[in-house]
């Protein structure tokens, strides 16, 4: 797209200069060789067209474009954002566990530190965020820290790609490539609400760093779209 781009523009602004050009600066020079003034012209009608198409690309389709094109991509950029947030649970959850008071754990937290946290986390305690009980089929149960890092990290994130995939005709191959990443990946894959955080912490960790790269990327590319 921008290299059509740029070969428009390119066309526009020879065209532009050929008119101003045989019109006004060399209008009263005498002819090099004959006929070269009614070529001139000919020239000069075929770059005025070109002009008055390309003002109408402008202001009807380019317009258009760039107004679907705004609201397109802020969409995806939500959805996307709201994929990386329950993505980057493999972090919060553990955070939430050990009661740590780190606020850029997300940007910072190497492998190393995020090991230990798995270490000292146990995926079948009781998640201690909230205080009420769920009831299903009348049966009182308390979910814990695996049930909820499968319900936010794998659920809610299929059900995020699923609606991003709704916009695939507008998915940049890049962006595409890194959220089937995800779905390929060896979390995605292979955790379960019974999974050790312990045993599993090299797959989620790796998850983490996709999840980096994806608000890394989508901020780059998409962001700008809400302003």
């Amino acid at each position: 797209m921008k290299r059509q781009n740029l070969i428009l523009n390119s066309i526009f602004v020879i065209a532009t200069i050929f008119v101003f050009s045989n019109n006004i600066i060399f209008i009263e020079t005498p002819e090099i060789f004959a006929k070269a003034h009614e070529l001139g012209n000919i020239f000069s009608n075929l770059s005025l067209a070109y002009i008055s198409s390309y003002i109408f690309y402008l202001v009807v389709v380019k317009y258009k474009e760039d107004k679907d094109k705004k609201n397109i991509y802020s969409t995806i950029y939500l959805r996307v954002k709201k994929l990386v947030d329950n993505g980057n649970c493999v972090v919060t959850l553990l955070k939430n566990y050990n009661h740590s008071k780190e606020e850029a754990l997300l940007q910072n937290i190497t492998k190393e530190d995020f090991l230990k946290l798995c270490k000292n986390s146990d995926s079948k305690e009781e998640w201690k965020r909230i205080s009420f009980l769920l009831r299903l089929d009348n049966d009182l149960f308390k979910t814990t820290y695996g049930q909820m890092m499968y319900d936010f990290t794998i659920s809610n994130c299929k059900e995020e790609i699923d609606k991003i995939f709704i916009f695939m005709p507008f998915l940049e191959t890049e962006l595409l490539k890194l959220i089937n990443q995800v779905q390929e990946s060896n979390h995605f894959k292979n955790f379960s609400s019974y999974s050790s955080f312990d045993d599993r912490g090299e797959d989620m960790f790796e998850y983490h760093l996709l999840m980096r790269k994806i608000e890394k990327y989508i901020n780059t590319n998409y962001k700008k779209y809400l302003e």
